[in-house]
């Protein structure tokens, strides 16, 4: 009754901001217990509707005070933990557009939702009908599934078994997973195939923002671009960006839901289990095959009982399952033996084949360890890639720099390039040299005309999105190197502060490590420096940080007239504007700091969002060295300052990385049993594999 008299009021608008108020207080004070109560019977309800009742209470309890509703926000956050979606957002009212936290880390509701939603609310009536005819008796006992990974799943959140889908795993982290992935799209995709990537789980430090806003692995992105399609949140459900050696934020269908460390992270894994396999069903119903990517091993066997993305994802979804092993690093054999026999018996009998990458050398040689491994194994070998340098990719993780051939990316790679560019983290102590045969091969190859621009990269400990860089390495005549010590910044004719998963703490160890004064040196001689994203950031004046490493005010460098105030909010979204001569720019941003750029007397901008000032500039857009034109322009602008003779070729970043894309494709028609693959998707993994003891017990 006082809800319908508040409403009868009118509603809050600019015109009537105080009229009203006493009647909406009221509301406010008589509902307040109503209100949670009703809030607790629907998380009681939710397995009505499949959800699950713990994960209700945690959405209340997380998002409910969020609300700017004391009472309407418990109620709709347990509603949405209920039914596993993401609600609140931008809401529109005839008078205004209100931007009001997100409740919830499942998908945005769908229409198909609706019925779902009609259901629970007929559930809690009923509940409540129940609790107050019957007093003292225990109302509405609900009674639902658990979603436990490993089990097969069917229903609301669960995947029948169908055809499609294929799961490629990998002996170790950097066998070659992410670009076979990638390839088996552009083969399918060049077929005709409607094909989309998926990975359950990865953790990693390149992301990339998708059309509608989500962040998901850069990984994830490259292998849509192989298939031909838009890159979505489906496609990379949870990703963990390490924050430290101990904690990572956790972000579910490409929105941040919290930090954790690594036994914080297991309570959250059943509820990510259910929101996986609606993912994985949900791109199963819109494409003709889904290309699965594990993570790291599938035979990790203290991890095995939580796994949601390597055997436990093959299991639910009834997936045939490939393993790929890096035969160049040595022990190719056992670790393909190793992984099956470490793997109980129904996790064996989804494993259909092997992948031997980066093989050198005669084929013929290795000829008699394919047959003994079929023979020992029962399951046959797939295709054997050839290692020949020449091909890179976007690398998964940032730090995975060392495993990037030297190579010439302007030019054709070599069709037998064996598949790397992704992988595990590389030694950060050490320099790495990205490319350097791309700048020495240019100046040869002009007859000394076009002389090397060299451009240094601090390898910050959380270095995020480095893929940033890669553009300038697709340059001809363009040296790039990770640095990590003062005197490699002597020779540089630019140098790069690039993207960072925590910039206090990378700031920090930039003063460690006398970077933040060589740096300072080099602006003051004007020669040029670049900041990107948090690289931007640490060279301003102040940095206000209580959310991503709660140091509260921090002194930049002072070499920008720029404050950042980081957020608990994270700014998520593609970027497209003008630059000051009229260049159009795209980008995208990933970040928690809000910058506020103060007058100066010789600022100037930079790009779309960013400053220079004299030699130094930053901006916040990932993607920014991407636009062609933009890129050249700025190249140019750092040879004159280097007094360099060097002119940019005419590259264009898009059809370097579609032709890698095309030879992926070519490896895997020219070297991988196309037939068998076919019927691995068409069929599922073939009946009677043996088991190889011992297995998991």
């Amino acid at each position: 009754m006082v809800n319908t008299l508040d409403a009868m009021i009118g509603h809050h608008s600019d015109r009537y901001e105080r009229f009203g108020w006493a009647a909406a207080r009221l509301d406010d004070l008589v509902n307040l217990l109503p209100a949670r109560l009703c809030a607790v019977a629907t998380c009681v309800c939710a397995p009505v509707v499949g959800g699950s009742v713990a994960d209700a209470f945690w959405v209340m309890r997380r998002d409910g005070r969020s609300h700017p509703s004391p009472n309407a926000g418990m109620a709709e956050a347990a509603f949405a933990g209920a039914v596993g979606l993401r609600l609140g957002g931008e809401v529109r009212y005839p008078y205004r557009v209100e931007h009001r936290p997100e409740l919830g880390f499942g998908r945005p509701p769908r229409g198909a939702d609706v019925v779902a939603a009609a259901r629970l609310s007929g559930a809690v009536s009923a509940l409540c009908l129940a609790v107050t005819a019957l007093p003292g008796r225990r109302g509405g006992r609900a009674v639902g599934r658990r979603l436990a990974p490993g089990a097969p799943h069917r229903g609301r959140g669960g995947v029948a078994p169908v055809s499609g889908g294929l799961l490629v795993a990998g002996t170790a982290s950097d066998a070659g997973k992410s670009v076979l992935t990638a390839g088996i799209c552009r083969w399918l995709a060049r077929e005709g195939v409607r094909v989309a990537p998926f990975k359950a789980q990865n953790m990693a430090l390149n992301s990339t923002v998708t059309a509608d806003g989500a962040e998901i692995g850069r990984a994830q992105a490259m292998q849509a671009a192989a298939a031909g399609v838009e890159p979505e949140a489906a496609m990379n459900p949870v990703l963990l960006k390490p924050g430290g050696d101990r904690h990572s934020q956790l972000i579910v269908l490409g929105r941040p839901v919290a930090e954790v460390d690594a036994l914080g992270y297991r309570p959250h894994k059943e509820r990510l289990a259910k929101i996986v396999l609606e993912c994985l069903d949900d791109l199963r119903g819109r494409f003709d095959a889904v290309i699965c990517e594990g993570a790291g091993s599938p035979a990790e066997i203290n991890l095995r009982s939580t796994d949601i993305a390597n055997m436990g994802l093959a299991r639910a979804a009834n997936l045939p399952v490939i393993v790929v092993g890096d035969i160049d690093k040595g022990g190719v054999f056992a670790a393909l033996f190793g992984t099956l026999a470490l793997l109980d018996r129904a996790d064996q009998a989804l494993v259909a084949g092997w992948v031997i990458n980066r093989f050198r050398g005669d084929a013929r040689l290795l000829e008699p360890g394919l047959r003994q491994i079929e023979a020992l194994t029962g399951r046959p070998v797939h295709g054997v890639v050839p290692f020949r340098s020449g091909l890179w990719l976007d690398v998964e993780d940032s730090l995975d720099l060392a495993s990037y051939p030297d190579a010439e990316p302007d030019a054709e790679p070599d069709a037998d390039s064996g598949l790397a560019g992704a992988g595990a983290p590389a030694e950060m102590g050490a320099s790495a040299e990205m490319g350097a045969s791309a700048g020495e091969k240019a100046s040869t190859r002009e007859g000394g005309r076009r002389e090397s621009l060299r451009v240094a990269v601090v390898r910050l400990p959380r270095l995020s999105n480095v893929t940033d860089l890669d553009a300038l390495r697709a340059e001809p005549g363009v040296v790039v190197r990770l640095v990590t010590g003062p005197d490699e910044l002597a020779d540089a004719d630019l140098v790069v502060l690039p993207g960072t998963r925590s910039t206090v703490e990378d700031l920090r160890w930039l003063r460690r490590r006398g970077l933040a004064d060589a740096v300072a040196a080099r602006v003051a001689a004007g020669r040029p420096v670049l900041g990107i994203c948090g690289g931007y950031q640490m060279l301003g004046r102040r940095i206000h940080d209580d959310v991503e490493s709660g140091a509260g005010e921090v002194a930049g460098l002072g070499l920008l007239p720029v404050t950042t105030t980081f957020e608990a909010s994270k700014l998520l979204g593609r970027r497209a504007a003008t630059d000051a001569e009229g260049r159009p720019l795209t980008g995208y941003e990933i970040r928690h700091g809000r910058l506020a750029i103060a007058d100066h007397p010789a600022a100037e901008p930079f790009a779309a969002d960013g400053v220079r000032v004299g030699a130094v500039a930053g901006t916040s857009w990932h993607g920014l060295l991407e636009n062609d034109e933009f890129r050249r322009a700025y190249l140019t602008d750092v040879a004159r300052a280097a007094g360099r003779a060097f002119v940019p070729a005419r590259t264009r970043f898009a059809d370097v990385r579609r032709r890698r894309l095309d030879v992926l494709g070519d490896l895997v028609a020219d070297h991988l049993d196309t037939a068998a693959l076919r019927r691995l998707l068409d069929e599922g993994a073939p009946p009677g594999l043996p088991f190889v003891p011992p297995g998991a017990p």
